[in-house]
């Protein structure tokens, strides 16, 4: 009974109920027999939400924040988490906001923000402030038009006014309560409301400015997800159509001027192609061409997102892998048989399931053995041969207490659940071995529980790389991954026909030897 009942506590650790795990049999499930987090069966009209069934697709929609019309569900936006726009309802003064310019002034009013124009000429009007946001995720903003104004507009900054990055509700919005949803770009850090054309000492009066973040449903991970899609090919088409679209808002060139912003989306093509792409940071990451599908016939592509790495097949083919230069996209929406803007689905949907990381996902902490050199990286040679989650937070360069600060990050916290393998190639800055491992001990501490790996470094000093293996052996026996039986090498140091040119970085056979050896590892587990 105390195995089953710590077994039920892990699952709710990493985001699965205890009731999560008994889900009934026609749940879809993934190659580590866990349950999807959200399952929309269309086919046989029922439904599944962390861990609770429901009879008919109707409740499970409304369960889940979603809508139909027609083939067309959209699920989401669900608010989550902290108000992060200080003082934006304006009880007793405006304090933490900022004007635009300096005769543009800013003042108080039975609870509002009046922003009044003194310029003595038509002008724009705005308040601003710094707020926390985070690259890997979407956030909901709205805000109250009281008067004054039928153009207005909620948009993301970055270090300074001058570095507009998306609008989060577009403009030429008039009187009235608005909400939009968008992803924060690297550098978002300022929230400003604006309003234009406003004549020489005319007054805006704004309140309720509010920002919040937004994910699809309740239990999303912003670390990583798979999805499942089953779906049906129209009988004919002259143009792209899309089967299903994680976004937010603002996806397409619109009054903003924002181009693509950020999404995941599966589109059919009039040549029989089917694609996943993944927008990021307004940027195109990855182009997945799955392979053909004839015209009336049904489909199931499945894809896993991380925050560096796309993997996606069709009909149970091999994966197609990428790199994301940019990072995952930040996302609020779910949308099937459509497009964020509404381009149409004339197939059918069968079913959709998706998973979202927990603890049988895999996350990789570390330097540029992580983080990839010239496309070469511990988590895309991982995924070639596992069918897990695998998100990434390492970054090129990292020093030990780089490492330590990202795996503490409170916006890192949702990972914490999966099994984490830290890998710091090259020990930079490392003064004394047992430090070094100290600051390691943290990382693993603030896991809070025991399905990590460490492995020693793969270059640098001999001496000092035994040192730390062995330091790591000593600490954590059952926890480290030896990588000298499965890289070639000679007394621990890796042959040269194992690395770039710089001679610093693996090449993708040396990688791959190391990937492989820690999937034999990790499976060795049972985890």
């Amino acid at each position: 009974m105390l195995g089953l009942t710590f077994a039920f506590d892990l699952a709710a650790s990493a985001g699965y109920p205890s009731d999560h795990l008994h889900a009934p049999t026609w749940v879809a499930r993934d190659p580590t027999n866990v349950p999807a987090s959200f399952v929309l069966d269309a086919a046989n009209n029922r439904g599944w939400l962390n861990g609770k069934q429901y009879g008919t697709e109707a409740a499970l929609l409304e369960a889940a924040g979603g809508q139909r019309s027609g083939l067309v569900r959209t699920i989401g936006a669900y608010v989550r988490g902290p108000e992060l726009v200080g003082n934006g309802n304006f009880d007793s003064d405006v304090a933490g906001w900022t004007s635009n310019a300096v005769n543009v002034s800013l003042s108080w009013d039975s609870g509002r923000l009046v922003l009044t124009n003194n310029t003595g000429a038509l002008s724009a009007v705005a308040a601003y402030q710094s707020i926390p946001m985070d690259p890997k995720r979407a956030y909901q903003g709205g805000y109250k038009l009281v008067a004054g104004a039928f153009s207005s507009r909620l948009a993301f900054f970055g270090a300074t006014t001058a570095a507009f990055r998306k609008s989060v509700i577009p403009p030429y919005t008039p009187v009235g309560t608005w909400t939009g949803t968008a992803s924060a770009a690297p550098d978002c850090a300022i929230v400003m409301f604006r309003a234009d054309t406003i004549a020489n000492a005319n007054s805006v009066i704004v309140d309720e400015i509010t920002v919040k973040e937004a994910v699809p449903f309740k239990g999303w991970n912003v670390g990583g997800y798979r999805q499942r899609v089953t779906a049906k090919t129209p009988a004919s088409l002259d143009t792209t159509q899309v089967v299903m679209e994680l976004s937010d808002d603002l996806t397409l060139t619109s009054a903003s001027g924002n181009s693509v912003q950020s999404r995941v989306r599966l589109e059919y093509r009039p040549d029989t192609s089917l694609h996943l792409i993944v927008t990021s940071a307004s940027i195109q990451q990855a182009d997945l061409n799955l392979g053909t599908v004839a015209p009336d016939a049904e489909f199931t592509a499945e894809f896993r997102v991380g925050l560096t790495t796309v993997s996606a097949k069709l009909n149970g083919n091999a994966y197609t892998h990428s790199w994301f230069s940019q990072g995952a996209p930040g996302v609020a929406r779910l949308h099937l048989a459509s497009s964020g803007i509404g381009e149409a689905w004339t197939g059918a949907i069968t079913s959709t399931a998706v998973w979202c990381l927990g603890m049988t996902a895999v996350r990789f902490e570390g330097d540029s053995y992580i983080g990839g050199a010239s496309g070469v990286g511990m988590p895309i040679a991982y995924c070639a041969l596992s069918d897990r989650i695998v998100t990434a937070t390492g970054v090129g360069g990292s020093d030990m207490t780089a490492i330590r600060s990202r795996i503490l990050d409170p916006n890192n916290r949702e990972l914490l659940p999966a099994i984490t393998v830290f890998w710091d190639g090259s020990p930079n800055g490392l003064t004394t071995v047992s430090g070094y491992c100290d600051q390691l001990q943290d990382c693993i501490s603030a896991l809070g529980h025991g399905r990590f790996f460490v492995i020693p470094p793969a270059i640098g000093d001999n001496t000092l790389k035994t040192q730390i293996r062995d330091e790591m052996a000593r600490r954590w026996p059952g926890n480290t991954y030896d990588w000298r039986p499965y890289i070639l090498n000679s007394a621990g140091v890796i042959d040269s026909s194992r690395f770039q040119s710089d001679g610093a970085h693996l090449n993708a056979t040396g990688m791959s030897e190391a990937a492989q050896g820690l999937k034999a590892f990790l499976d060795a587990k049972g985890w």
